[in-house]
């Protein structure tokens, strides 16, 4: 059930069954393309380096660096084959105050939720989100999924459990 016409190959399915699973619908997840250069100061809401990956920061006092860096060799993310990833670098706050913000925003194209089969209005379909982290720190950081989709707001709030300072975690989260 393969079919190729020209230079690109079309697969429908295979083996008759069709084909369905672990699509990725993160454009640039594996934080390769960096147009915009591999570093940047960002003091505002901006897309400072890795590509498709935008910054909000308030409040802050100074400066957060982005910046596209390369993964260890050994280590877990590396021998899964990413060699790129995204990281900040706070600046030196002076003060630390309760409405200060820093996160990292991915929107993911509408298109692309369609086309993955996901029924979000079904209690027995899922979508499943899975991303590498590390912190210089030991603690545990929020995660917010949020569709605006539709008309109406749609939130899904996860912690990415207690991390261990300096070390590379796996987060995986299944999201009804």
């Amino acid at each position: 059930g393969i079919e190729a016409s020209g230079i690109g190959i079309t697969c429908a399915n295979i083996n008759g069954a069709q084909i369905g699973g672990r699509r990725n619908m993160v454009i640039n997840g594996a934080m390769n393309v960096s147009q915009r250069g591999t570093s940047s100061d960002v003091s505002s809401t901006a897309y400072g380096s890795v590509d498709r990956f935008e910054l909000e920061v308030a409040g802050l006092d100074n400066a957060v660096t982005m910046a596209q860096v390369d993964v260890s060799s050994g280590t877990s993310p590396y021998t899964e084959g990413f060699r790129k990833a995204l990281k900040l670098t706070n600046g030196d706050q002076t003060s630390v105050g309760n409405t200060d913000t820093m996160r990292i925003l991915y929107k993911f194209e509408g298109q692309d939720i369609a086309q993955s089969g996901w029924n979000h209005k079904s209690s027995s379909s899922f979508i499943t989100l899975s991303f590498w982290v590390k912190s210089s720190v030991a603690q545990s950081f929020k995660v917010s999924v949020i569709s605006w989709d539709g008309g109406s707001i749609r939130t899904f709030v996860f912690d990415t459990g207690s991390l261990s300072a300096d070390t590379w975690t796996k987060v995986i989260k299944t999201i009804p």
